[in-house]
């Protein structure tokens, strides 16, 4: 499958934000013995921001709505 225009400019931004978001300097943020409804924050952080990348690729995957032409009838 051939991805072409906003597509493809959609998944390189989606894996550059993956690539971001589970990069060591901002893991190491999120790496304290706090907890969050009894979870520590790092376990949040990375299913949460898991959450968001699978959010992102249906977005991505979602195919436009093609709309029907106005008949202009004068």
């Amino acid at each position: 499958m051939q991805r072409t225009g906003r597509k493809k400019e959609w998944t390189i931004l989606v894996f550059c934000l993956f690539l971001i978001g589970v990069s060591p300097p901002l893991l190491y943020v999120f790496d304290k013995p706090e907890l969050v409804f009894d979870f520590p924050l790092a376990f949040i952080y990375l299913y949460g921001f898991w959450a968001l990348m699978i959010l992102f690729i249906a977005v991505g995957a979602r195919r436009g709505m093609k709309i029907p032409p106005l008949d202009k009838t004068d």
